[in-house]
């Protein structure tokens, strides 16, 4: 009889609720409303006001004139001074994007930042005031999600998944212009370095392609490089006088190799190191 008895109050309680609800549908408080209005009916307009963005970075530039360096941090960008190494100074955290933030590129010329931000593209900042950095522009990627970048001179080189390598004139950081696209589907482009005329496109955990940018519009595929073994999970890539070095593991080694790419139809690993 006592467990019939706690049945039957379960039953009521929750009749009572069933019917409290239905008398009450989407109950909002009146205060709430007050102050922030009742958007159930605009849901279509909102738009991003802001957001608490620090997390996991994954990029870093610096400004060596300035000596200011650029640390990634979630979906925004901490500004330090590091002219004291042993005392650094946070100059700013304004940097707030629409998306976390894999890759940075800065360049001193212009004082202008470039962040590679997931499904938010490419933002370009101005940071002639580093206390005061403000937005100009944004590279659509169309959906895709930019996961790198590298600038040189009005054209920056933007990796994209799952589309692929995308180069864009940003001669007016207020309006830039997609002018080239090279299809890496499935994998699209993860990583990339920029040295010289060459672009060192790292497609998958296990390769990367050559392309010749002497014309920064109609990028050309000249090579490829297949890591051995096949598996390898290649994290991060750097291209200096037709040397291309690569960070990544396999299993559980760590390694660093470096690629000659002088010949860019064939190049050849001529260094590894590994840790274990």
């Amino acid at each position: 009889m006592k467990v019939c008895a706690i049945g039957l109050l379960a039953i009521l309680f929750f009749a009572c609720f069933l019917a409290l609800s239905l008398a009450t549908p989407n109950r909002i408080p009146q205060d709430y409303l007050a102050i922030f209005g009742d958007s159930r009916t605009d849901s279509l307009n909102m738009s991003f006001v802001g957001n608490w963005p620090f997390g996991r970075s994954y990029a870093v530039a610096y400004d060596q004139p300035r000596e200011i360096a650029f640390i990634s941090s979630g979906g925004g960008v901490v500004l330090l001074d590091v002219s004291e190494p042993s005392q650094l100074v946070e100059i700013s955290d304004m940097v707030r994007t629409k998306g976390r933030v894999f890759g940075l590129c800065y360049d001193s010329a212009t004082q202008r930042l470039y962040v590679a931000c997931g499904n938010g593209g490419i933002e370009i900042w101005d940071i002639s005031n580093p206390a005061v950095p403000g937005k100009l522009g944004i590279c659509d990627v169309d959906g895709s999600r930019a996961f790198d970048i590298a600038v040189f001179s009005n054209y920056a080189y933007v990796g994209v998944t799952p589309d692929g390598f995308q180069v864009f004139d940003v001669s007016d950081p207020i309006s830039p212009q997609l002018m080239a696209h090279v299809n890496f589907e499935p994998y699209g482009a993860r990583r990339l370095a920029v040295s010289d005329t060459f672009a060192y496109v790292l497609t998958s955990g296990s390769e990367f392609h050559i392309l010749n940018i002497s014309n920064p519009i109609s990028p050309l595929r000249v090579g490829r490089f297949q890591f051995d073994p096949p598996w390898a999970n290649i994290r991060d890539i750097f291209a200096l006088n037709n040397y291309v070095y690569i960070n990544g593991k396999y299993d559980d080694t760590s390694f660093v190799m470096v690629v000659d790419a002088s010949t860019p139809a064939n190049p050849i690993e001529v260094g590894l190191y590994e840790v274990s």
